[in-house]
Parts: C-alpha cells; structure tokens; sequence
C-alpha cells in the first residue's frame, strides 16, 4: 500500500502554473508600455514633420538648392560664398592691431607673465586693489568733521548747534580725563 503523506503531496500550483501566468501579465504590461511610448514618439514625429519648412524656404536660406537651378550652380555658388568670407577675415586678420597698440589702447594687459600666470596675476592687482579701498573707506572723515571743515553744506543754525554740543562734549571728555588722571 502506499503512504499518503502530507509532505509527498503535490498540488497544480507547485508545477508553476502561477508564475507563467504572472510572467504573461508582466510581459503584456511590458508590451502595453513600448506600444504608448511608439505611439507618443509617432506624435512628436507627425507634429516635427508638420513644423518643418518648407523647400522654398530652405533654399531662401540657402540650405537647399533652388528648385529652378541645378545643383552644381547651387554648389559653385556656396562655394564662392565660402571664398568671400575666407577673403574678408584674411583682410581683417591682416590688419588688425600689434599688441603694443592693444595695450596702448588698454585692450591688453602689459606683463611679463607666462600667459597661464596673468589670471592669477590679474586677480591679485585685483584683491590689492580692493584692499587699497577698504583702506582708503575707513579712514574717510565721518559727517561731522565734513561739516567742521565746510565740505559738507548745512545752514548755519543748524551748524552752530552741532558745533556747540561738540564743544559741551569735549568739555566733559577734559573734564572726566582730568579727574581720572587727578
């Protein structure tokens, strides 16, 4: 007699029955994908093909040959174009500036400095500069010594009282340093 065990038994499942009809899901949901990206794809094409310009515009443009002209007209022509532009940035190459004229003109900068170094050189002069202001800004006179001095215009009353709560104020500085002092 045979043993009925529960661990000998087999159902349809375990066969993989499931798995082929999930791998089947998996490659129509792939399937359906591809389909909507191509289609997507075929509308962007349809509306480029609708946008581009057309033949007499490009040969306006001169991308294309004239559609009255043959091809060989069209291509001595370019190349005729091509040898007006060689000729014309010739000229001006020949006579554009010496670099002493450049520099004269303050186009250039005049150093001695290899060419990999006049970047450094330039944000150095640069920071040197900056330093030389920050200097120069915090040593400036302040708005009462402007008006002190007359560079600063403000109506005489009104320069008579600030000269006068200037002086009230020395006085009690003198007055509080010759006691510390005392």
């Amino acid at each position: 007699m045979l043993d009925t065990s529960s661990w000998l038994h087999a159902s349809p499942a375990s066969f993989g029955s499931a798995p082929i009809s999930h791998g089947v899901k998996k490659q129509a949901i792939r399937l359906d994908r591809e389909r909507r990206a191509c289609l997507s794809l075929r509308e962007v094409l349809q509306l480029k093909l609708q946008q581009r310009r057309t033949r007499e515009e490009l040969a306006n443009q001169g991308i294309m040959p004239p559609l009255k002209s043959s091809a060989s007209f069209h291509e001595q022509r370019r190349s005729l174009e091509r040898a007006r532009t060689e000729d014309y940035l010739k000229r001006k190459i020949r006579s554009r500036p010496e670099r002493s004229e450049l520099v004269r003109m303050h186009i250039l900068e005049e150093t001695s400095a290899e060419p990999y170094l006049q970047a450094k050189q330039l944000l150095l002069k640069r920071a040197r500069l900056a330093d030389d202001l920050n200097d120069k800004i915090s040593q400036r006179p302040g708005p009462m010594e402007l008006i002190h001095k007359n560079i600063l215009p403000v109506h005489s009353s009104l320069k008579q009282a600030i000269i006068g709560t200037k002086l009230k104020q020395e006085a009690r500085y003198s007055i509080h340093t010759t006691v510390k002092f005392s």
